[in-house]
């Protein structure tokens, strides 16, 4: 699996450089790989939904070469593949989102943002049982990463009334983030 490009047992190499990306996409067994999925699938779908594919697509890859940094830095000697770094990167980008529109959420952010806080610290709690494979640096890296990169691109929602119709109680959701206004200048 080492010549394949899983993050190797040993420090970091200059020419270490792609094993940055390529854990991402090695597992180690079918059960490691499922597992994987169904995660992706129930944290992604989400994240997806509220940042769209471009934004979704960069959280997930700069939060898996963040857990991957943070394995090498932290767990060097140890052997590691697997896509939870950037999962758990997403984890964090969305909980940098419901940080950010906690006005707007309210209750059921506070409430979201309490689930993603119990599956990290399950997820903690069966990595450091005795015998566990679970690179919990990886995982740790990749959270951070994507509450890093969520603080850039999470959307910002604000509420605006319609222009068109401004009497009405129609409110429109509008994305005030940093990443949507580069976009709408680029635009111009």
């Amino acid at each position: 699996i080492t010549a394949m490009g899983c993050k190797p047992a040993r420090s970091f190499r200059r020419a270490d450089w792609p094993r940055l990306f390529t854990p991402m996409v090695l597992h180690g067994g079918v059960a490691h790989l499922a597992v994987n999925t169904y995660s992706l699938y129930n944290i992604g779908s989400v994240v997806e939904s509220y940042f769209g594919s471009t934004r979704f697509g960069v959280v997930y890859v700069l939060s898996g070469v963040a857990g991957n940094i943070a394995s090498y830095r932290f767990n060097p000697f140890v052997q590691s593949v697997g896509a939870s770094g950037a999962i758990f990167g997403l984890i964090g980008a969305y909980a940098a989102f419901l940080l950010a529109n906690d006005e707007i959420l309210g209750d059921a952010g506070a409430a979201a943002l309490t689930d993603l806080s119990r599956v990290v610290l399950l997820n903690i709690a069966i990595g450091i049982m005795p015998g566990s494979a679970i690179d919990n640096f990886g995982h740790a890296g990749g959270l951070v990463g994507g509450l890093l990169v969520g603080q850039a691109v999470a959307p910002r929602l604000r509420m605006c009334h319609d222009a068109l119709w401004p009497f009405s109680t129609r409110a429109m959701v509008v994305d005030r983030s940093p990443w949507a206004e580069v976009h709408r200048r680029s635009r111009t």
